[in-house]
């Protein structure tokens, strides 16, 4: 058993050295550390494709390394598609893949790939219609060609979940640097507030940033993960109840949101919630920007920060924001090939710290340009790049190609706006920002961080203060009008 590509320990990292875990993939037995997912574990002992697309059959690696694309999906001790790059490993863990056979390196349904041209979407409803005794047999295959996982009906029925009721003034919900900033200052004397976030650990995206260079001056010079620490003992030292590894699934009427810890539902009352849930990247289409290899740039970041796997030996940044040239600069500083940066701008940020030390590496800039098409077969071997007029098209014969097996992707956000749909509140297209964002939001209800559609730390930290503050004293005022009536 080998541990694989495993780059050395860093701070940010989430594994327990000390622990030796064995999983089996595929029957073969697979070694992990204490405290990282199935798919890290996988990724580090060389596996790539990680699944089999619905109809096409095409290899499908990690994209997003956060549990919201379908590229992951595993069978785990029985249980189908289970988003592997977000479960924890556990000994004897029993994992398999679905949707390809025999294998997913070698499957022989992936020749309806190259037949796609003559199966557009829905072909077998209009081709399999007449005689209509074909349908039941066309019908059974097409069941079993297509679908992900197989639930097996010999299998024992899953447990049900334990239940838990929660009181609380305030609930946040994120536990990014504007979801602390609110908890914190709305952690008053008589207030009770309770922070609620999906990561083992609280500090959002900063648990994986190394540069930030739009820190407050309070932290100036300090790491991303070092601001995440920082904020996370703040915490601590004000007594905010945290729940982590917590998903918080829904919000309802009367103040009532709905989260999910393991096998426990619990049911939170607030009298205000402020919602911090961040954003996710955009993917960018191009022609095979599903072959594996293909990153978002903050996925490339957790597998390479919290799991000290190594995505790739040569990597082109393909960016249309400031954030891929972070992205960049992190690349550099954890002493991966860097061989380019994409960006589809004319000209390159204003913000010439984030230029000068790709320059000073030798680093190829590329503004003006976009990524045009993923070269390979199983895995990315190069990209082809192309000069973009002033309207956005590609320039006619400008084709470049860069050999890569690694592109990470940072062209765009979405913001994570459902808890704010659910609730009532009105979203909107803001075409400044290029993001749906919050417009018109219900009494009680708040705002903050990145999925306002602001990308700086400054501004969300002043966010999540104003909002905690904000809440404080709509809380009041309900108090002091209630008493007021009786």
């Amino acid at each position: 058993m080998s541990l694989g590509s495993r780059l050395p320990p860093n701070q940010q990292e989430t594994l327990e050295r000390s622990k030796r875990i064995t999983i089996y993939y595929e029957g073969k037995p697979v070694s992990a550390f204490a405290g990282e997912t199935v798919a890290s574990a996988l990724y580090a002992s060389g596996t790539r494709i990680f699944s089999r697309s619905f109809k096409y059959h095409r290899p499908r690696g990690l994209l997003c390394v956060s549990g919201r694309c379908p590229n992951c999906l595993m069978n785990v001790d029985g249980a189908p598609n289970v988003r592997t790059c977000t479960e924890i490993v556990n000994e004897g863990m029993k994992v398999e893949h679905q949707n390809a056979w025999p294998s997913l390196g070698h499957d022989f349904l992936s020749i309806i790939d190259r037949l796609s041209r003559f199966l557009p979407v829905g072909f077998y409803y209009k081709t399999f219609i007449k005689p209509r005794f074909i349908w039941p047999l066309a019908e059974k295959i097409l069941r079993r060609i297509a679908g992900l996982g197989r639930v097996k009906e010999d299998g024992e029925s899953p447990k049900g979940f334990d239940h838990e009721f929660i009181h609380t003034d305030i609930l946040v919900v994120g536990g990014g640097a504007s979801g602390i900033a609110a908890a914190l200052e709305a952690s008053k004397p008589s207030v009770r507030v309770l922070l609620v976030d999906d990561q083992p650990k609280l500090g959002g995206h900063l648990r994986f940033a190394l540069n930030v260079p739009d820190a407050p001056k309070e932290f100036s010079g300090l790491k991303g993960y070092e601001i995440a620490r920082e904020l996370a003992q703040r915490t601590e030292v004000q007594g905010v109840k945290v729940l982590s590894n917590t998903t918080v699934f829904g919000h309802y009427e009367g103040g009532l949101l709905g989260a999910v810890k393991g096998r426990r539902l619990i049911k939170i009352r607030a009298k205000a919630t402020i919602v911090a849930t961040g954003s996710r990247e955009r993917p960018l289409q191009f022609q095979n920007n599903d072959l594996p290899g293909i990153f978002l740039g903050t996925g490339f970041q957790r597998l390479l920060q919290l799991y000290r796997v190594k995505p790739g030996d040569r990597c082109l940044v393909v960016s249309s924001n400031d954030q891929g040239f972070i992205l960049a600069n992190d690349l550099l500083d954890s002493g991966l090939d860097l061989v380019g940066v994409v960006d589809a701008r004319p000209s390159l940020p204003g913000d010439q710290s984030l230029v000068h030390r790709l320059r000073e590496a030798g680093i190829p800039l590329m503004p003006g340009t976009a990524i045009k098409e993923a070269k390979g077969g199983k895995h990315v071997r190069a990209a082809v790049i192309s000069e973009l007029n002033e309207d956005g098209s590609l320039v006619p014969s400008s084709e470049k190609e860069i050999e890569c097996d690694t592109i990470c992707l940072s062209t765009g956000f979405d913001s994570e706006t459902a808890l704010l749909y659910q609730s009532g509140s009105k979203i909107a297209y803001d075409s400044t920002l290029d993001e749906m964002v919050p417009e018109t939001l219900v009494p009680g209800s708040y705002a903050v961080g990145e999925v306002t559609g602001i990308h700086n730390h400054q501004i969300s930290l002043l966010q999540g203060t104003i909002a905690g503050l904000s809440a404080v004293l709509y809380i009041l005022g309900r108090s002091s009008s209630k008493k007021a009536k009786d």
